[in-house]
């Protein structure tokens, strides 16, 4: 039995049971002894053929500039959007209800009808900008209307409010999502942001499928979902 287990690694303490004769309590029983712990599977983001290249390329630049300018991350507005469901719905996983007895909590979920809100943020430094709420689906004009009317006078309004900013050395950051590679939202981008923007075609570009390589997904929307 731990031979199988060596060899697949995925083989359930149920499945065991069922090929070897042997109960599931005397199989967990057996693995406890040997050490043997049932770890979760990690979760990873799928990369492309190129995509490694594209990324290590990325992270080559942005070192030689950092070198260049210790204060340069410092001045990149970090952006992302994500969704957040506002009908209670949990990983059941991730909750226990301790009790004497069983209290037969439920929760209804899947329904056909997500409530879940979309919203913008954005890391200016030490600073947060936004969040912005985004009615209904984001879309390139929606995402224009954005930047215009509430990211960009935020910006300004941190730049010149606060003598640590400076407005020739803010970079503005997104990934490659749909709306950001809009016409208008590029054209916008290139004269606000002329030769200092991360992104799909922007002046340094972003690398797909990387949200690893930016503070809103590796910390702040699971702070906020926490």
């Amino acid at each position: 039995m731990l031979g199988h287990v060596a060899m697949d690694h995925t083989l359930s303490t149920r499945k065991l049971a069922t090929e070897s004769g042997v109960s599931r309590s005397t199989i967990q029983r057996i693995l406890k002894k040997h050490k043997f712990h049932p770890y979760k599977i990690s979760l990873v983001q799928e990369l492309n053929e190129d995509d490694n290249d594209r990324r290590l390329q990325f992270c080559e630049t942005m070192s030689d500039r950092i070198n260049n300018n210790p204060n340069l991350l410092f001045n990149v507005c970090f952006s992302d959007e994500c969704s957040f469901f506002i009908n209670g719905t949990v990983n059941r996983h991730n909750c226990r209800y301790w009790s004497d007895n069983n209290p037969r909590l439920f929760h209804e979920v899947h329904t056909q009808y997500p409530e879940k809100l979309n919203v913008w943020a954005g890391i200016y430094g030490d600073r947060l900008v936004g969040p912005f709420f985004i009615p209904g689906n984001l879309n390139g004009e929606t995402y224009l209307s954005l930047l215009e009317d509430h990211i960009d006078p935020m910006l300004t309004d941190i730049i010149e409010n606060d003598d640590r900013y400076l407005e020739d050395e803010l970079i503005f950051q997104q990934d490659g999502a749909p709306p950001h590679f809009a016409v208008t939202v590029r054209q916008f981008l290139d004269l606000r942001f002329p030769g200092k923007w991360i992104g799909q075609r922007g002046a340094v570009e972003w690398p797909p499928r990387s949200p690893d390589l930016y503070p809103l997904d590796f910390f702040l929307w699971g702070h906020l979902k926490s």
